[in-house]
């Protein structure tokens, strides 16, 4: 609801009654979700989870291919430590999927259906087919197959603005035309169209025909690339424990065997994988021992073939002392410029993959014998910002607002690395050519020896590192042969593949019908509230007093007629005691009232439909009732009420426009009532102004405040026309009538306008159409139904009575009162409590006096 201020506000009260008037509507949404959830939870297809675990060891022990000594370093193949973040990135790689998805042929489903049943088959099927080279396939489409006698089969395609998948530019186009085809081909026979090309083939076990007698079967073709993005989609790989190196694998979907076959190939694909790239570096490395060793080799063989051939012809001369120890110290720092050149290979090609981004190809110092703290600190901490970024994109995607900072942190940290490795290459550089110098003295005193002493020691020098190399990469060699015979996986299999839990997890019955459920009742619940909001309609009188500082005077009763007599009856009585209310709180009025011996009520509303003329009138005969003289004016002449002009007869505008015309001429007597007269008025909608405006308007009250106890008025709805302010100074107290459900607090402005501009006005409200159970509920818990029950059966003349009131109460619809010789009809609205103003039939009667005189009984 809104209140008078506009902003919406919540009645809790109001909206249980709300949800009580309108149970229908909960029940009928309530049937229709929970009716919808049932068909989907019986047509939807199950899917489930298929689990698979794996152990990885980070510390990569079992992938040591040998331990290499050169120089006092040990040279590994490859990185010993795993980043496990990494490892599950590789796992969900496009790369890897795409390969599993190929390997399985994932690209063609098998199915069968039945009615509204579509159940995807996996292995054992009464064919296979076979993908032939094509540069385009028909994806998505149903390939309807009817197995025929002698190993034949009807082929059916039916398609209409169908997709193409071209495999040499890798994109979809739309084609938009009809294909239909139904031939027959014998399996094992290409099929070949210009949008498919494969072979269907009987499988290699026996099919029991049988199973899919009563089924129509179907194939379709899907592209790799769309398979392999619902597996990127659908597989969950994840870290077992925080401390824990076991990976495990999830993947969903309506085969059970489909899905454990793709989890055990994709891990033996990653196992694969692994073992292949170690593969490549153990060949790698035998290739390139292999071809430095056949090249050693042949240097090794020429130098011991001059070695002899000097001995022979020198006689065999021996090295001195001091030329030995040359050899030795030549020998030492041609070792060190070895291991030098070693290093600068190295940190050049670290250079390199730092300038290619390539980070997994950065090797640890040690892998080459080299104990740099700070570059191995950089290297370090470069890995640990590329596993962080790598856990980051698995737990928060791509879009994390900390990938931008830890990218910042690796451009930071490639920097420090790479201005290291510069600063090695420069001053391993430096010890290269210090080395060098060295030498070359040492090649200088051994230039003063004697000359065959100088010759024997250059080819004893190179015949011992010839051979020192030789031994070496013979070692090198032998150790990659035996790890790659002993090679084995880092990376096993713990658990096979099988279905996790006992059933399918989706659709969940009890969690979709408790959806329904709570959609069932929340969405007409939301409906309520937000109508309920947004409706600014008067529904309790209570709601009246919260939005206006305006007294209520009085609450009128709805009238309502029931199929029970006693409901019709109680009805009447409180529609009779709220206006008795009305009138009692008037006469206070009254007599408070200078003017004690006449009180003047208009009775107007905001506008027209909030039943002033039911009031005016039906308070008219509660007061004469009370043994007052009472008129009633009908001063509404745009839209006159009950009270119309007769044939023949003058109205109340005739009296104000007309001089001639006296008040007594206007002034009717209402037979029914004794003390109960009225001044009917005729339809006018030009001269509004100039009647109200007349004279004559006040002199009439005045005449009438002479003759009568009370003048009420049935004035113009004040909210529309401005009629009511001409009048509002002729009148003492003003009643505005408010209707219950009809009425707006919109209205209120309307109102508020008349009060600041009457500020000494007698105002006053009168709430109409109030329900029977919340007027005055003392006096309807005693007079309740039971109550008139037990006064029926005490009362002999009850059964009469009774019939008499259901006769009367049959014309509680038509209400006909006789005014002297013409019969106005009054009709209810549909909640009983307004006549409707619009309907006014009158009937001549020849015998007036006779048909208005009541009939003796």
């Amino acid at each position: 609801m809104l209140n008078q201020k506009g902003f919406a506000v919540l009645d809790l009260q109001r909206l249980i009654e709300s949800i009580r008037n309108n149970w229908l509507i909960f029940t009928g949404s309530l049937v229709l979700f929970i009716a919808v959830a049932y068909l989907y939870i019986k047509f939807a297809t199950p899917l489930y989870q298929v689990g698979l675990s794996m152990l990885i060891d980070t510390s990569g022990k079992s992938r040591k291919l040998g331990e290499s000594m050169i120089v006092g370093g040990d040279v590994g193949l490859i990185e010993t430590e795993k980043n496990l973040f990494n490892e599950i990135a590789v796992i969900k790689s496009y790369q890897l999927i795409e390969r599993t998805v190929s390997e399985l042929n994932f690209d063609v489903t098998y199915h069968t259906q039945q009615g509204l049943d579509d159940v995807e088959h996996f292995s054992y099927f009464p064919f296979k087919v076979k993908l032939l080279e094509s540069h385009q396939h028909l994806y998505g489409i149903p390939f309807y197959v009817e197995l025929l006698p002698e190993r034949r089969y009807r082929l059916e395609v039916n398609a209409k603005d169908f997709v193409i998948y071209n495999s040499e530019t890798r994109m979809n186009f739309m084609v938009e035309e009809s294909l239909e085809i139904s031939n027959i081909y014998s399996f094992g026979v290409n099929v070949k169209h210009d949008y498919f090309h494969f072979v269907l083939e009987e499988p290699d076990f026996e099919v029991n025909a049988d199973h899919f007698s009563d089924d129509r079967i179907y194939f379709k073709i899907h592209s790799t690339d769309a398979v392999t993005k619902s597996y990127l989609n659908r597989i969950d790989v994840t870290q077992a424990g925080l401390d824990a190196s076991i990976i495990e694998l999830k993947s969903t979907g309506p085969v059970v065997k489909k899905e454990a076959e793709f989890l055990e190939r994709l891990c033996q694909n990653y196992i694969d994988s692994k073992l292949e790239r170690r593969d490549e570096i153990a060949s790698s490395k035998e290739y390139f021992i292999e071809k430095q060793l056949a090249a050693v080799a042949d240097s090794l063989a020429r130098a011991e073939r001059t070695l002899e051939a000097f001995k022979r012809r020198s006689n065999a001369v021996n090295l001195s002392q001091v030329a030995t120890n040359a050899l030795t110290q030549v020998q030492r720092l041609q070792t060190e410029e070895a291991k030098l050149q070693l290093n600068l290979k190295y940190y050049n090609s670290q250079l390199e993959n730092l300038n290619l981004h390539d980070h997994e190809m950065l090797t640890a110092p040690s892998v080459v014998g080299i104990e740099d703290a700070m570059l191995n600190e950089n290297l370090l901490e470069l890995k640990r910002l590329y596993a962080n970024r790598t856990r980051e994109i698995l737990i928060r995607g791509e879009q994390s607002l900390d990938i931008e900072i830890i990218d910042n942190q690796i451009e930071n940290s490639t920097r420090s690395l790479e201005r290291t490795l510069r600063n090695l290459v420069e001053s391993t550089n430096m010890s290269i050519n210090d080395l060098r110098t060295r030498i070359g003295s040492m090649d200088s005193f051994i230039s003063e020896l004697p000359q065959s002493q100088k010759r024997l020691l250059s080819i004893e020098r190179k015949r011992t590192l010839y051979e020192n190399l030789f031994n070496y990469l013979s070692q090198e060699l032998a150790k990659a042969g035996i790890a790659r015979a002993e090679d084995i996986p880092d990376t096993r299999i713990l658990d096979r593949a099988r279905m996790v839990g006992n059933g399918p997890i989706s659709p969940k019955k009890k969690l979709i019908l408790l959806l329904a459920t709570l959609l069932g009742a929340s969405i007409p619940l939301g409906w309520l509230i937000l109508k309920d909001a947004l409706n600014d309609t008067i529904d309790d009188v209570s709601e009246l007093e919260a939005n206006s500082n305006i007294p209520i005077v009085a609450t009128i009763a709805q009238q309502s007629s029931g199929p029970l007599l006693s409901k019709t009856r109680l009805s009447k009585w409180r529609l009779d005691e709220s206006f008795r209310d009305l009138s009692v709180n008037l006469h206070h009025l009254n007599a408070n009232s200078p003017n004690s011996h006449s009180l003047v009520i208009g009775i107007t509303s905001t506008i027209p439909g909030e039943g002033k003329s039911f009031c005016a009138t039906n308070l008219a005969m509660h007061l004469s009732r009370n043994k007052k003289k009472v008129i009633l004016i009908d001063a509404d002449f745009r839209k006159p009420g009950l009270l119309a002009v007769s044939k023949g007869k003058k109205g109340f505008s005739s009296y104000l426009l007309e001089p001639q015309v006296p008040l007594g001429a206007v002034i009717h007597k209402w037979e029914s009532f004794p003390g109960l007269d009225y001044i009917p008025s005729e339809i006018e909608n030009e001269r509004i102004g100039e009647i109200l405006s007349s004279e004559r308007l006040s002199l009439a009250i005045d005449e009438l405040g002479n003759r009568y106890d009370y003048i009420i008025i049935d004035s113009p709805a004040a909210g529309v026309v401005s009629d009511y302010l001409l009048l509002a100074n002729l009148i003492d107290v003003h009643l505005f009538v408010f209707r219950k459900n009809y009425s707006r607090l919109s209205f209120l402005s309307n109102l508020k306008k008349f009060t600041d501009q009457n500020n000494e006005a007698k105002i006053y409200l009168v709430f109409n159409g109030e329900k029977d159970r919340e007027f005055k509920y003392g006096y309807a818990k005693y007079y309740s139904e039971s109550s008139e029950k037990q006064v029926a059966r005490r009362n002999p003349l009850s059964k009469g009575l009774d019939l008499a009131n259901t006769f009367r109460d049959k014309l509680t619809a038509v209400q006909g009162k006789i005014l002297n010789g013409t019969i106005y009809e009054l009709k209810d609205k549909e909640d009983g409590i307004e006549p409707d103003e619009k309907l006014t039939k009158e009937v001549t009667m020849k015998n007036t006096k006779e048909n208005a005189k009541p009939k003796s009984s």
